[in-house]
């Protein structure tokens, strides 16, 4: 006759896999769930972040580059000068927006 009651190391292989089948079903909700909180809640504070530097590191060019400028033509050259070239850069700008389709 066989012996049917389970061995210990057959207790021990059902313990082992119920842990990774649990492990596994945890990780998978974790991932679906708070994987994209998180990179949520970098976005939100990376994103302001970066933004304001690009900010400040423009403005800082943008005063240098009056500066430097300042010394080779008159002051008003270089508004002028900078002026025209906000001025085409906003047309081009200006130019490939989106439309907006009216509601109807």
């Amino acid at each position: 006759m066989t012996d049917s009651s389970p061995t210990p190391s057959s207790s021990d292989d059902w313990a082992t896999e119920a842990t990774r089948t649990v492990v596994r079903t945890v990780d998978k909700v974790r991932d679906q769930t708070t994987a994209k909180a998180l990179l949520l809640a970098k976005a939100v504070v990376y994103i302001p972040l970066i933004i304001g530097f690009v900010a400040i590191v423009f403005m800082m060019l943008l005063i240098g580059g009056i500066r430097v400028l300042d010394l080779a033509l008159p002051i008003w050259g270089v508004y002028l000068l900078l002026g025209a070239i906000f001025t085409i850069a906003g047309l081009i700008v200006w130019k490939k927006r989106g439309r907006l389709e009216p509601v109807s």
